[in-house]
């Protein structure tokens, strides 16, 4: 039997397209769901896209860049301007406690597994690492 897969990314608190999402899920239905990172920053509607993707239990959740600059992940950042620092700091102005405890709970930093005998692994991009390792330093 196929395992029927169902990924996703780079939401940005892009509310219509995670409502898009969520419909194609339902059409669809996959065995699984997998959101591979990044429902945070950039968009206008970070804690309502939280919310509606945390209220989807089954659905198995990685963390992406932006979770980590929301969650201090990264100890330090240097590419970045002073409008994107504000944003940031604008949308963890959005959240509440409960879903920033949601988004470090629930999001993964990634998913190795062995899918009808083939070896993956699911994560936002090959540099994401866990804080404590020192090649995420940067």
């Amino acid at each position: 039997m196929t395992t029927r897969l169902f990924l996703f990314s780079d939401i940005h608190a892009n509310l219509p397209a995670m409502q898009a999402i969520e419909q194609a899920v339902a059409d669809e239905a996959p065995d699984r769901v997998i959101f591979l990172g990044d429902m945070v920053d950039m968009g206008p509607h970070p804690a309502e896209v939280v919310d509606l993707i945390m209220a989807h239990a089954d659905w198995e959740l990685l963390r992406g860049n932006h979770e980590c600059y929301m969650n201090g992940d990264v100890r330090s950042r240097t590419d970045i301007d002073g409008e994107e620092l504000s944003h940031q700091a604008w949308t963890r102005k959005q959240l509440r406690a409960d879903q920033i405890q949601a988004i470090q709970t629930r999001c993964l930093w990634q998913i190795d597994e062995t899918i009808e005998g083939v070896p993956m692994r699911f994560q936002h991009y090959a540099r994401m690492q866990p804080p404590d390792d020192d090649r995420f330093a940067t």
